[in-house]
């Protein structure tokens, strides 16, 4: 793991979120405040639309101005260090496991197994295989793809902006499951 140090340094969100120690910042609060101004299914439109404005060639991002999409952008990263926060300390944050009956409509469309749905630290723990920093430069690849006149293409493989969009959906429809327990 690495030391205090560097996880601050790469808690840039959470920093700013806690004011303060990203380490003692409520991932929940996090969380929460990711949901706060969107729902989960305009959360998972909005990563499509990100991450297929990234891919074209010139500015395609629709959803308002380029601040509109560099705000989205900071709050990805906020739900990116909020689910590392879970990742590093789940004993900080016990979850009761649900059970699948009690799905509400309201949830849909889930992008989980019945046993992630279950267990939402399985896909946190499945997302961390790779190192916060790879997604986080993932992420800002894409970011300078949405706001600039070029393709994320030119830079990143597209199939790992694609798996970063499918991950992030999954991290999106855990991190409801989180919240709403």
């Amino acid at each position: 793991m690495k030391n205090q140090y560097q996880l601050c340094g790469l808690l840039s969100r959470a920093t700013l979120f806690c004011k303060g120690n990203p380490l003692k910042a409520d991932a929940l609060a996090m969380i929460q405040e990711f949901f706060s101004y969107a729902t989960p299914q305009e959360h998972l439109k909005a990563i499509d639309d990100f991450c297929t404005a990234a891919l074209k060639d010139g500015y395609h991002w629709q959803q308002g101005s380029a601040a509109n999409a560099l705000f989205y952008s900071e709050q990805l990263e906020l739900l990116l260090e909020a689910a590392y926060l879970i990742y590093i300390k789940p004993q900080k944050y016990p979850f009761k496991k649900r059970a699948v009956a009690n799905l509400s409509v309201k949830e849909l469309p889930v992008l989980l197994s019945a046993k992630e749905y279950q267990n939402q630290l399985l896909v946190i723990a499945q997302f961390f295989k790779q190192p916060l920093l790879h997604w986080k430069q993932l992420l800002y690849a894409c970011t300078h793809g949405v706001l600039s006149n070029s393709s994320v293409a030119e830079e990143v493989d597209a199939a790992e902006v694609l798996g970063l969009c499918n991950e992030l959906k999954r991290l999106v429809g855990a991190a409801n499951c989180i919240i709403e327990r």
